[in-house]
């Protein structure tokens, strides 16, 4: 009877020891495919593909630039020339490359330039959560025209340069808007990210609004300002005399003395602060 007891826990045990090298060669085989293969890849190699678009803006005094992009940063900064220069660096696996593409069309009637740059998605599906794919967007332009601007992205910052634009539209929804433009009609949309807006302008629109982030708007010293503000867990403050006409510990509403054609403020938040300040 001792003598098969003694059987019994040696083949036990001789069963665990097996288990643990079969678990042991497992989990080995495993790190060495996840190895080769590359970190969140897919087991795919990562690809970088540049795509770059030029021209003149001869014989052109207003520029209507669209730029839609899916997941990257976008920005739109001053050149010396009278020209476009458009860089788009991506990066992805083959498959990546299989759905996503660069769409670049320019047309230009009547001293109008138009000028549409769009990430495409070839799939019926939706955005991917396993996509690779990222494309940082770069354009240069002339500062001394006119401009109508629409940028977009879904997850990355949109950051615009000093230029003189009739309508200024920045969308994201992961990522920060940076923005030194002149706009009679600027708007900036983000989700989680601060809004940070520098404007020499001294009339026209701003409207602002993120849930989680910063608002920060700076004008022009001496500006004349009617300002909105609301949030749900921050502080509004301001370094300009203002006559309030509705204020809360959540929202502030007034102008500054005097107030006339000058710069409407609409700007929101739900977890940050919100600052309006002169230069």
């Amino acid at each position: 009877m001792k003598l098969d007891k003694f059987l019994i826990i040696s083949i036990a045990v001789l069963v665990v020891i097996l288990l643990i090298i079969i678990l042991l060669g497992g989990a080995a085989l495993l790190l060495f495919i996840a190895i080769k293969a590359g970190p969140f890849t897919g087991g795919s190699v990562l690809i970088q593909k540049n795509y770059d678009y030029n021209g003149t803006l001869n014989g052109f005094d207003h520029v209507n630039l669209q730029v839609k992009d899916i997941n990257g940063h976008v920005t739109v900064k001053e050149g010396g020339s009278n020209a476009y220069d458009i860089s788009v660096n991506t990066q992805g696996t083959q498959s990546d490359y299989s759905r996503y593409g660069v769409s670049f069309d320019q047309a230009g009637t009547s001293g109008n330039k138009t000028l549409d740059l769009t990430i495409t998605d070839n799939s019926i599906m939706g955005f991917s959560p396993n996509s690779q794919y990222n494309a940082d967007i770069t354009v240069i332009l002339p500062q001394n025209m006119a401009y109508t601007m629409t940028l977009d992205t879904v997850n990355g910052q949109i950051d615009a340069g000093q230029f003189n634009c009739d309508v200024l539209t920045m969308d994201t929804t992961n990522g920060e808007l940076i923005s030194t433009a002149n706009a009679n009609t600027a708007s900036y949309n983000t989700v989680n990210g601060f809004i940070s807006v520098a404007t020499s302008a001294t009339s026209g629109s701003i409207n602002a609004s993120t849930v989680n982030g910063e608002v920060d708007v700076s004008v022009p010293s001496g500006a004349s300002v009617s300002i909105n503000a609301r949030l749900m867990n921050g502080r509004i403050s301001t370094n300009m005399p203002i006559d309030v006409t509705g204020k809360g510990m959540l929202s502030l509403m007034g102008t500054t003395p005097n107030y006339s054609n000058g710069l409407s403020l609409r700007l929101s938040t739900m977890n940050g602060d919100i600052n309006v300040n002169s230069a």
